[in-house]
Order: structure tokens, then C-alpha cells, then sequence
């Protein structure tokens, strides 16, 4: 197996009309305990070889996933991405 090496940035913000449940059912750190953790599940499932596939699927699974919490997301864009030997 080959290591795979990948720094992702994510711009997104809460659905306003869904910030009160938010906080109730997530709480203040729900970034950290929803995004963080989507987000590596995703990267691991969908990392193939060609970035512009990668960064297109990764952000549509995102998106999907963190709309189910009331997140929108602004822009995903992989920012590192290198392999190992």
C-alpha cells in the first residue's frame, strides 16, 4: 500500500434558521465533531488518482453529509495532496 498524504480546506457555514438546533443536538463544537470527522471518512473512501475527480467527488459527499446537519458548504478545495513511497 501506498501512503497518501492530503491537507484539505473547507469554507462553510451553519444554515442560520438551523443554528438553534445545531447547538442543541452538536453543540459549540460541532465543526470539530461533524466536519473533521465526515470529512477524513470521505477523503479515505474517495482518494484516487487524478486531484480534480477527488476534490469534484469529495465535495459533493461533503456537501451531502454536512447538509444533513444543517451546514452549507462554501468551497472545498484540496490544498496538498502527495504521495508516499
Amino acid at each position: 500500500l501506498q501512503t497518501i498524504n492530503i491537507i484539505l480546506r473547507i469554507l462553510y457555514r451553519a444554515r442560520a434558521e438551523l443554528l438553534p438546533k445545531i447547538f442543541t443536538n452538536l453543540g459549540s463544537d460541532y465543526e470539530e465533531r461533524v466536519l473533521l470527522s465526515i470529512t477524513n471518512e470521505i477523503l479515505k473512501s474517495v482518494v484516487i488518482i487524478q486531484r480534480t475527480l477527488i476534490t469534484q467527488r469529495v465535495s459533493e459527499l461533503v456537501t451531502e453529509y454536512a447538509a444533513q446537519f444543517g451546514l452549507l458548504l462554501d468551497d472545498i478545495s484540496i490544498t496538498h495532496l502527495s504521495f508516499g513511497p
